[in-house]
């Protein structure tokens, strides 16, 4: 196009414009903008003039898009006089009002966004649209050509039906928005550039710094100076590694070391003894433990938002001490996952341009975490420094070697069993005892260790001759008493009477006793079970006490292992872990079970100390005894190669050493 035909089309546009301003002057003098008035007697309605004047200052602002769309309803609803003005995103289908401008209580007209959506959703897929809501209502929708999915929609009261300078009004409003959208890319677009040349000046001037002090003394006058902040501060702490995976894993984070600080801008010795420099240590540890356990690259502190101050109380004690409302701490990560400090941005909220200065913050750590760490390498020690340079040189010597270790060490990083060997003995759950039910001589045993009994069987019996010649005599002494009663009350002597009677009652008792052991010469077994003690099949005649254990019988259902555990890996074995038995007069077949608990104090067992756990073993065919001997492998989970192989080795050098 020639700069002439330009020229006449936009002679041509202005005439039109002009034409329908005039066309919605006189449309607004109307009886129902009469009738409406009443809802605009404190904002005077703008010119048309004005109205366009506004529109372009709109467009060129430097506020947010929610402010922007705002004051454009705002400006839209004083000049059309429209009862509602809304901005609405989504698409044909599902459309929602993000910001509405109400000149009057809608709902005494019955307007509610129910009424307006379906014409919203009509004009985001077919294009502008018009619609008859309720007499004299009529909605208006323009889509905003530049972003999909945005529509500005104007609800009025026009008998007339004269909607072309509504229309106009509609799309000059999607016109600014257009404007304001392309200007803020663009201004993105400068803003990110800017950027992008400060980071690289930072990055110059820190690879000319001569130590980490320097480096980060540099930075943080540098950010603060771009950011207009009041105060930045950076400081180090001890290097230690984070991944995602420590965020899960709470047991693997180790201590956020404690950090210094290195530098703040415009400051030139930074006082650690301080209040202030104490709270900033304690707000940048405060964002390293924030960033550990959550994985935040970012802790923003705010002091109008209620919310920003959960979990960062040491932010909020550096904002009172400093009476400074916003406070943006970062930590200082390498690309290889190394945290090495935190920094921080101290402003006094009064900035126009929030989002490009955070944009830049949030940019500018990956560089400056990989500076300040190259820093910190340079001012090592000259040993350290000699020691690099001899690993550099040699390095290609030991290529083949270290490819070599690299391979065994994938290797031996290869999850495998980790399996311990105990020594196992069989014992009895539980255990009886055949004890002599009298003093006296055993007369016969019929069984032996190792006989299987069952209950109530005779295993043993005890001999009945001294009883009963002691029962004849007893009879025979209570017969001479019962006579001696008689005598003396025949002659009336009551006191000699009542002694005769009370040794015959004597004798009496002492009957009943040797006729209740003669009833009890028979010993017998309680349960069912095998002997696992007591000898007497040759011992005819021995002379026994009362309560002397004669047989130890055991019950054969069930059966304990006793697993004899080294120290030295009792901490690798738990309760409920499985494990497999095999005895040693069994060595072709074996026992799965699980341990059942572990006993806390330790035994000594062929001059070794070690702790015995528990497994119940079912014993349904009997093939098992008390006393059988085997080896249990304990399964104590997965372990690396090299683990297995050489933990016994590293510990024992670790003693040795130690």
């Amino acid at each position: 196009m020639n700069p002439s035909t330009s020229t006449q089309s936009s002679r041509a546009t202005s005439r039109n414009r002009s034409a329908s301003a005039s066309e919605f002057v006189s449309a607004g003098n109307g009886d129902a903008y009469r009738r409406m008035d009443g809802a605009h007697d404190r904002h005077a309605a703008p010119s048309f003039d004005e109205f366009q004047a506004h529109l372009d200052r709109l467009s060129t602002s430097g506020v947010d898009r929610p402010t922007m769309i705002a004051e454009l309803l705002h400006s839209v609803g004083n000049l059309t006089r429209a009862i509602w003005v809304g901005y609405a995103e989504g698409s044909s289908d599902v459309v929602s009002v993000r910001s509405e401008y109400n000149a009057l209580a809608s709902q005494n007209l019955g307007l509610s966004h129910a009424s307006v959506t379906p014409t919203i959703g009509k004009a985001l897929k077919d294009g502008t649209q018009k619609a008859d809501f309720a007499d004299p209502l009529t909605v208006l929708c323009v889509p905003i050509g530049t972003s999909p999915g945005q529509a500005i929609a104007l609800a009025m009261e026009l008998p007339s039906r004269n909607v072309e300078p509504f229309l106009l009004v509609a799309q000059l409003a999607s016109a600014c928005v257009t404007r304001f959208d392309e200007r803020s890319s663009l201004r993105a677009i400068d803003q990110q550039a800017d950027n992008s040349a400060a980071i690289a000046e930072l990055m110059v001037e820190l690879a000319s710094s001569s130590d980490m002090k320097d480096a980060s003394l540099v930075a943080a006058n540098r950010i603060a100076d771009h950011l207009d902040a009041s105060f930045v501060a950076i400081g180090h702490c001890r290097p230690f590694p984070w991944s995602m995976d420590s965020i899960s894993d709470n047991a693997s984070m180790t201590a956020v070391p404690r950090v210094r600080i290195e530098a703040i801008s415009s400051v030139s010795d930074v006082g650690r003894d301080g209040e202030v420099t104490r709270l900033m240590v304690e707000a940048m540890s405060e964002s390293l433990v924030r960033f550990q356990s959550l994985g935040e690259t970012e802790t923003r502190y705010r002091r109008d938002d209620v919310e920003s101050g959960l979990m960062q109380l040491a932010h909020r004690q550096l904002a009172a001490s400093i009476a400074l409302p916003r406070i943006d701490t970062y930590p200082l990560i390498t690309a290889k996952g190394i945290v090495i400090g935190a920094w921080m941005v101290i402003r006094d909220g009064n900035s126009s341009d929030d989002t490009s200065q955070d944009r830049f913050a949030s940019s500018v750590g990956g560089y400056l975490s990989e500076a300040l760490a190259m820093s910190r390498r340079a001012g090592e020690s000259p040993l350290a420094r000699w020691g690099n340079r001899v690993t550099a040189t040699t390095r290609s010597r030991v290529r083949a070697i270290a490819l070599g270790a690299v391979v065994a060490g994938a290797v031996m990083m290869v999850p495998v069993p980790h399996r311990v060997d105990c020594s196992t003995v069989l014992s009895a759950m539980s255990q009886r005892f055949a004890t002599a039910p009298h003093s006296g001589i055993l007369k016969q045993a019929f069984v032996r260790p190792g006989d299987a009994v069952i209950a109530g069987q005779q295993i043993a019996e005890m001999d009945g001759v001294e009883l009963e010649l002691r029962r004849a005599e007893l009879i025979a002494h209570r017969q001479r008493a019962s006579k001696q009663v008689d005598v003396q009350r025949t002659l009336r002597l009551p006191a000699e009477t009542q002694i005769a009677k009370l040794e015959v009652d004597q004798l009496d008792a002492q009957i009943d006793l040797v006729e209740h052991q003669l009833a009890h010469l028979s010993i017998t077994s309680d349960v069912d079970g095998v002997v696992l003690q007591g000898d007497w099949h040759d011992a005819r005649g021995a002379m026994i006490r009362e309560g002397d254990v004669l047989m130890q019988i055991a019950p054969l259902d069930r059966l304990r292992a006793e697993i004899e555990i080294p120290e030295r890996e009792l901490p690798y074995v738990r309760i409920d872990q499985s494990i497999r038995l095999t005895l040693d007069g069994q060595p072709l077949e074996s026992i799965d079970a699980s341990i059942k608990c572990i006993r806390p104090m330790s035994e000594i067992r062929d001059g070794q100390n070690i702790f015995l756990a528990e497994v119940e073993l079912e014993n349904e065919a009997k093939l098992l005894r008390p006393g059988m001997r085997g080896r249990t492998k304990v399964d104590a989970g997965q372990k690396s190669l090299g683990w297995v192989m050489f933990h016994h080795a590293c510990e024992s050098l670790y003693r040795s050493i130690r």
